[in-house]
Protein backbone atom coordinates (compact mmCIF):
# COMPACT_ATOMS: atom_id res chain seq x y z
CA UNK A 1 0.00 0.00 0.00
CA UNK A 2 1.20 3.42 -0.92
CA UNK A 3 1.80 6.45 1.17
CA UNK A 4 -1.18 7.88 0.25
CA UNK A 5 -3.63 4.62 1.02
CA UNK A 6 -2.36 4.66 4.34
CA UNK A 7 -3.32 8.61 4.63
CA UNK A 8 -6.53 7.74 3.59
CA UNK A 9 -7.03 4.60 5.66
CA UNK A 10 -6.16 6.93 8.77
CA UNK A 11 -8.40 9.39 8.16
CA UNK A 12 -11.35 7.57 7.47
CA UNK A 13 -10.79 5.93 10.72
CA UNK A 14 -10.66 8.75 12.73
CA UNK A 15 -13.59 10.46 11.17
CA UNK A 16 -15.56 6.94 11.76
CA UNK A 17 -14.21 7.18 15.45
CA UNK A 18 -15.35 10.94 15.55
CA UNK A 19 -18.39 9.86 14.41
CA UNK A 20 -18.84 6.93 16.88
CA UNK A 21 -17.31 9.41 19.74
CA UNK A 22 -19.25 12.58 19.11
CA UNK A 23 -22.54 11.57 20.68
CA UNK A 24 -21.03 10.34 23.99
CA UNK A 25 -18.50 13.11 24.12
CA UNK A 26 -20.97 15.46 23.83
CA UNK A 27 -23.49 14.11 25.86
CA UNK A 28 -24.13 17.01 29.13
CA UNK A 29 -25.12 15.66 32.56
CA UNK A 30 -28.92 16.55 32.93
CA UNK A 31 -30.27 18.88 35.21
CA UNK A 32 -33.17 17.81 38.04
CA UNK A 33 -36.05 19.38 35.72
CA UNK A 34 -35.07 17.33 32.71
CA UNK A 35 -35.51 14.10 34.28
CA UNK A 36 -38.99 12.21 34.41
CA UNK A 37 -40.90 12.13 36.84
CA UNK A 38 -40.39 9.44 39.70
CA UNK A 39 -43.44 7.37 39.61
CA UNK A 40 -44.18 8.31 43.44
CA UNK A 41 -44.24 11.97 42.44
CA UNK A 42 -46.34 11.84 39.23
CA UNK A 43 -49.65 13.12 39.43
CA UNK A 44 -52.38 10.57 40.34
CA UNK A 45 -53.55 10.49 36.69
CA UNK A 46 -50.55 9.86 35.32
CA UNK A 47 -50.19 6.73 37.39
CA UNK A 48 -53.25 5.50 36.89
CA UNK A 49 -53.25 5.36 33.10
CA UNK A 50 -49.35 4.05 32.95
CA UNK A 51 -50.91 1.21 35.58
CA UNK A 52 -53.61 1.20 33.49
CA UNK A 53 -51.24 0.31 30.08
CA UNK A 54 -49.33 -2.34 32.41
CA UNK A 55 -52.40 -4.19 32.77
CA UNK A 56 -53.36 -4.46 29.76
CA UNK A 57 -49.99 -4.96 28.50
CA UNK A 58 -50.20 -8.50 30.87
CA UNK A 59 -53.56 -9.08 29.26
CA UNK A 60 -52.17 -9.43 26.08
CA UNK A 61 -49.39 -11.54 27.07
CA UNK A 62 -51.33 -13.22 28.79
CA UNK A 63 -53.92 -13.76 26.23
CA UNK A 64 -50.54 -14.86 23.49
CA UNK A 65 -49.39 -17.12 26.23
CA UNK A 66 -52.98 -18.87 26.34
CA UNK A 67 -52.88 -18.89 22.49
CA UNK A 68 -49.57 -20.40 21.65
CA UNK A 69 -49.93 -23.14 24.53
CA UNK A 70 -47.73 -22.08 27.14
CA UNK A 71 -50.35 -21.92 29.62
CA UNK A 72 -53.18 -24.08 29.93
CA UNK A 73 -56.48 -23.28 30.41
CA UNK A 74 -57.36 -23.47 34.30
CA UNK A 75 -54.21 -21.41 34.84
CA UNK A 76 -55.59 -18.81 32.03
CA UNK A 77 -58.66 -18.54 33.10
CA UNK A 78 -57.85 -17.24 37.15
CA UNK A 79 -55.30 -14.69 35.78
CA UNK A 80 -57.37 -13.21 33.27
CA UNK A 81 -60.49 -12.89 35.72
CA UNK A 82 -58.40 -11.13 38.18
CA UNK A 83 -56.04 -8.51 35.63
CA UNK A 84 -59.63 -7.50 34.55
CA UNK A 85 -60.85 -6.86 37.75
CA UNK A 86 -58.22 -5.23 38.57
CA UNK A 87 -58.05 -2.70 34.98
CA UNK A 88 -62.47 -2.21 35.89
CA UNK A 89 -60.80 -0.91 39.41
CA UNK A 90 -58.30 1.26 37.51
CA UNK A 91 -60.71 2.19 34.99
CA UNK A 92 -63.50 3.43 37.77
CA UNK A 93 -60.79 5.20 39.63
CA UNK A 94 -59.58 6.72 36.53
CA UNK A 95 -62.79 7.80 35.82
CA UNK A 96 -63.16 9.15 39.20
CA UNK A 97 -59.90 11.25 39.01
CA UNK A 98 -60.91 12.59 36.04
CA UNK A 99 -64.17 13.94 37.17
CA UNK A 100 -62.67 15.84 39.94
CA UNK A 101 -59.67 17.08 38.19
CA UNK A 102 -63.00 18.76 35.57
CA UNK A 103 -65.34 19.53 38.46
CA UNK A 104 -62.68 21.34 39.92
CA UNK A 105 -61.83 23.29 36.42
CA UNK A 106 -65.45 24.54 36.50
CA UNK A 107 -65.01 25.60 39.91
CA UNK A 108 -62.08 27.54 38.81
CA UNK A 109 -63.87 29.21 36.01
CA UNK A 110 -67.22 30.01 37.98
CA UNK A 111 -65.05 31.92 40.52
CA UNK A 112 -64.85 35.55 39.64
CA UNK A 113 -61.62 37.19 38.60
CA UNK A 114 -60.28 39.36 40.67
CA UNK A 115 -58.06 42.35 39.17
CA UNK A 116 -55.52 44.10 40.86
Amino acid sequence: MSLGGYLLLIFFSAFALLIILLPLLSRRTKTKSEFTVEFGKMPLVQQLAQEREAVLQALRDLEFDYQTGKITHEDYLPQRKALMKHAAELLQHLEAEHEATLEAAIRAARQPKTES
